[in-house]
């Protein structure tokens, strides 16, 4: 469900944008995992919920050799779809994704 946000723009003064909330079960058996609705997007914040050890990768498989580690910090990803990104982690570990288009 998108949600209207207001944002400050440093150029333009304050401006709408739509976004929304993802969550993402890593499934059982452990596998890649995506999000598979493509969702325009052009910024995401991605962070894993606290107790679980996911992993990210743009594009490609995610796997914990070659993925980023995801903290409960969530980290800025400069993006154009929301299902380009890929998780890996433990079976039923959760990944929240908030983006906006």
């Amino acid at each position: 469900m998108a949600t209207t946000v207001r944002t400050s723009n440093r150029d333009t003064g304050i401006n709408s944008v739509t976004g929304g909330v993802v969550i993402v079960t890593i499934p059982n058996p452990a596998a890649d995992k995506v999000y598979g609705t493509s969702t325009p997007c052009i910024e995401c914040l991605v962070a894993q919920q606290s107790g679980t050890q996911a992993y990210m990768d743009i594009d490609t498989a995610a796997a914990a050799a070659t993925g980023w580690k995801l903290s409960t910090t969530p980290i800025s990803v400069k993006i154009d779809d929301v299902n380009k990104l890929h998780f890996f982690g433990t079976a039923g570990d959760i990944v929240q994704i908030l983006y906006r288009s």
